[in-house]
């Protein structure tokens, strides 16, 4: 058993407590055996001390509210547990109190006239200090004061007329600190009384049957009051805008006046008033052509068409610049119109734009871009005929499409008939295509036969029994190698390869960077000396090469898979099942088109791959991105997600990203099996499912599966686009 101590007092010797803020503060002691602990000294309101029984106590309240309580309390706890000497401690709460701006939040100066403005604070503890934040007119400071206040001074300067938004701030280290929004205006000096002038035009001119409208503008101090003096047209007004302009407006009646005749008046108190002798002119209104912009004319037909204007009186001059087609004339009417007419000849199909103009004497004349259109005689209607294969195939487990093609004039419509399983759907796409689609079940036949029939209105329709056969889920199918061909740069911008190595049993691999070898291939600016790294998981360097033959050259010479240039770089090595990467940049930092490639040499392990992905600088051309990969097995095939990805490597800090990767998939024939340009457009909900859809709408996906057999992805950027890209091969369940 601890012998008994004396107690001492272990917590702080002062505290402070914000006014109107709840707050605790704990009193510790040590000893044994455990201290009754009293204080002594006057509390503020709101406060109070409770010994916890237990060594310790407790200050715990919220301040009441008045300048009164503010300031320190000096208090005396005394901790006594039977062993003397009792222990003591002088203590000090202090209660402060938060800042508050009380004066008002706005002033005004005047250019040239000094001036001073205080912001005041409540009396608070301790005295606040004030900032600001925002711009102060020229000639004008901001003064913090050590009393709780600030002062806005000085005389603005000329040019500074203004308002400006400031935010002053008083704090004094209790929360919260007190903010203000004022505004401070600046004024231009008084202005000096000067005589009315009248500095607008003394005449304007309205347009008969249009509104018409002209400004008096005055000056003078202070603002002058306008009228109008004179014979006054029932159409026409004039207002006084009160501000040291009037206004003129009004839409003259066919038929008026050519001209009108007044005074306009400006008075403000300050002699002499301003006179003006005004004429407002008349004139009709200018032309303007109201017939549509095009025509068009079919070959061997007679048609005819007006140019039209308006208004009618009086009547425009048609005339017309341009090149009209063989067989056609423009001819110019007395009334204000001209007519276009006549038979388009043999071989003038096409569109010939011409410039129309119509005048009256007024201006401005009228122009309008006409089109003449023609065109070769209506098509011939053509019965429809189906032109897509008269088999598709599906698999079981994963979504499929068949796209239906027919051609004929007008555009087919489709109809399908037969024992259509619930899984299937049939769409007519309304262009000349149909589309089925669905993800087979377990359950599925396996084969399915329909009779299409497509449809124009032109007999005879066209017929098509279908068959769509069921394939069962792929096996005995894996990923045995990769290789990526891209332009390898420096930084960001080098080749950089991913794969995942499944399973439980270690794999042998070859991975080599290729360089000078594709110049016998016939690709421009090849790599000259690669050099490769490989990293594990949690990016370590696992082995690096330069040139292949150092260390190795017996072990690769014996895969059969040796480069063909000394200095071309290959790593041959045994993997544990894990992630790994492979970058390949040029020696010295030299640049060029580069091959990445993994050779899988051990099929027979407990092991494949499943994720193999290469990222690299895209450019156009032979720059594109392309990767190269093997489906191998005795039989079956592989269900695929092939990924091209750009906008979504920016989240994690790549640089120049491709914006807009497009993807293509071939097979070893040079054959287009599938393209891709934003993996929503097509099978979005079957992607979705596999749990690798891209982040970004803008990326690429194709959801495939594929027999063995060679294939090639090109990644390029959309409208020609270059950036940083991945090209991804996900092996699914």
């Amino acid at each position: 058993m601890a012998a008994d101590t004396a107690p001492t007092f272990t917590s702080a010797t002062s505290v402070i407590f914000p006014q109107g803020i709840q707050d605790t503060f704990t009193i510790t002691t040590s000893g044994v055996p455990v201290a009754k602990i009293t204080s002594s000294g006057k509390l503020p309101g709101g406060v109070k001390f409770v010994d916890n029984g237990d060594g310790t106590a407790t200050l715990s309240g919220r301040p009441g509210g008045g300048l009164g309580l503010v300031g320190d309390y000096p208090l005396t706890f005394t901790a006594s547990n039977g062993v003397p000497p009792a222990g003591t401690q002088n203590f000090t709460l202090t209660i402060t109190r938060p800042p508050r701006i009380t004066s008002v939040n706005n002033a005004t100066f005047v250019v040239g006239t000094a001036k001073t403005f205080t912001i005041t604070t409540r009396n608070s503890v301790p005295k606040a200090t004030l900032s600001f934040t925002g711009t102060l007119p020229g000639g004008v400071a901001f003064t913090p004061l050590s009393n709780g206040t600030a002062t806005l001074s000085g005389t603005p300067v000329a040019g500074s007329e203004g308002v400006y938004f400031l935010t002053i701030t008083a704090a004094n280290g209790t929360l919260p600190d007190a903010t203000q929004l004022f505004t401070l205006k600046v004024q231009d000096a008084p202005p000096v009384p000067q005589a009315p002038a009248i500095i607008s035009s003394a005449s304007t001119t309205f347009t008969a049957d249009t509104e018409g409208i002209f400004t008096v503008h005055t000056t003078g101090v202070p603002t002058a009051t306008l009228s109008l003096t004179g014979t006054q047209p029932s159409w026409l007004s004039f207002i006084d805008n009160t501000d040291g302009t009037a206004t003129l407006v009004g839409t003259p009646d066919p038929g008026s006046n050519p001209s009108y005749a007044f005074t306009i008046t400006a008075t403000n108190g300050v002699s002499p008033d301003a006179m003006q002798s005004f004429t407002l002119f008349v004139v009709n209104p200018p032309p303007a052509i109201t017939s549509v912009n095009n025509a068009t004319f079919v070959i061997g037909t007679f048609a005819t068409f007006t140019v039209k204007t308006s208004p009618p009186v009086p009547s425009a001059t048609v005339s017309f610049a341009g090149t009209l087609p063989a067989g056609i004339t423009f001819v110019p009417n007395s009334d204000g119109t001209a007519t276009v007419s006549g038979t388009a000849m043999a071989g003038s199909e096409g569109d010939y734009p011409i410039d129309i103009s119509a005048s009256n004497g007024t201006l401005p004349d009228a122009m309008q871009t006409f089109t003449i259109t023609v065109q070769d005689a209506p098509p011939v209607s053509e019965a429809p005929a189906i032109t897509s294969a008269a088999t598709g195939s599906f698999m079981v487990g994963t979504a499929g499409t068949f796209t239906i093609t027919a051609t004929g004039t007008p555009t087919p419509s489709f109809t399908l008939t037969g024992a259509q399983p619930s899984w299937l759907s049939f769409v007519d796409n309304t262009d000349g295509t149909a589309t089925l689609s669905g993800t087979p079940d377990a359950d599925s036949d396996l084969s399915y036969s329909f009779n299409i029939t497509a449809r124009n209105g032109v007999s005879p329709n066209a017929t098509q029994d279908f068959t769509l056969s069921i394939q069962q889920t792929p096996a005995n199918a894996t990923l045995v190698n990769i290789s990526t061909r891209l332009l390898v740069q420096t930084g960001a911008k080098v080749g950089i390869g991913g794969f995942i190595i499944a399973g439980t049993d270690a794999k042998k691999v070859l991975i080599r960077g290729m360089g000078p070898t594709l110049t016998g291939f016939g690709v421009p600016n090849a790599l000259q000396d690669p050099v490769l790294e490989l990293h594990d998981g949690s990016g370590a360097v696992v082995v690096s090469n330069d040139d292949w033959k150092i260390p190795q050259e017996t072990a690769i010479g014996a895969t059969g898979l040796a480069p063909g240039d000394d200095h071309e770089s290959a790593i041959l090595l045994i993997l544990q099942p894990g992630s790994y990467t492979v970058i390949e940049s040029g020696k010295n930092g030299t640049t060029g088109v580069g091959l990445i490639e993994l050779y899988d040499l051990d099929a027979a392990a407990n092991a494949h791959l499943t994720n193999i992905s290469t990222r690299g600088f895209v450019q156009t051309g032979a720059n594109v991105m392309i990767g190269g990969f093997i489906v191998s097995g005795a039989n079956g095939s592989l269900n695929l997600i092939v990924r091209a990805l750009g906008p979504s490597l920016a989240q994690f800090g790549v640089p120049t990203p491709l914006a807009d990767p497009n993807l293509r998939l071939y097979d070893s024939n040079g054959t287009l099996i599938r393209l891709n340009d934003n993996w929503k457009d097509t099978e979005q909900t079957a992607i979705e499912n596999t749990g690798f859809q891209p982040p970004n709408n803008l990326d690429s996906a194709i959801l495939v599966t594929l027999p063995t057999g060679n294939y090639t992805a090109i990644v390029n950027g959309k409208n020609g686009g270059t950036g940083i890209g991945l090209v991804e091969v996900y092996r699914l369940p």
